[in-house]
């Protein structure tokens, strides 16, 4: 079996490999800042009184009334104590909107993306209020929420 070579191939290939490495040779001396790039996030507050702020607004669909999302979580307390999390307990939460184990956390998922992630305060009297959770949640604890939404599932 012949063998032939195509020579606008293997220049283009040839030049091309010579082009990365000189993009590669000329990048060495850079030095990247490690910090975060400052984004813009609009902070929201609704009408009962529940705050968020998307952490990255995600690219899947937005989820509406009666869906079911699939997140992973972290709650804390505002001082940054933290309470619990579905990472720890190593499994996701399924929860339909309109049913979420604390009342005020509904208002926080609404209109999330599939893979977006936001903070989501709760505040005391939509949370577990005067009775807090014993051993969990002090008695009138604001909660914070840091949500990873991972799926949105249509009912």
């Amino acid at each position: 079996m012949k063998y032939t070579h195509h020579w606008s191939t293997v220049w283009t290939v040839a030049l091309g490999s010579l082009t990365l490495s000189s993009v590669l040779v000329s990048c060495n001396g850079l030095r990247l800042d490690p910090r975060p790039v400052p984004t813009a996030r609009e902070d929201v507050r609704t009408t009962s009184g529940v705050e968020w702020t998307d952490l990255y607004r995600g690219h899947g669909p937005v989820s509406g009334p009666q869906d079911t999302l699939v997140v992973d979580y972290v709650m804390s307390l505002p001082s940054g104590e933290r309470l619990m999390s579905t990472i720890d307990l190593g499994t996701p939460l399924r929860v339909r909107l309109g049913e979420a184990p604390v009342p005020g956390l509904d208002d926080g998922l609404l209109g999330m993306q599939a893979t977006g992630r936001r903070r989501i305060r709760v505040p005391s009297a939509l949370g577990y209020g005067a009775r807090g959770v014993p051993n969990l949640v002090p008695p009138d604890s604001d909660l914070v929420f840091e949500v990873h939404c991972l799926d949105v599932v249509r009912d």
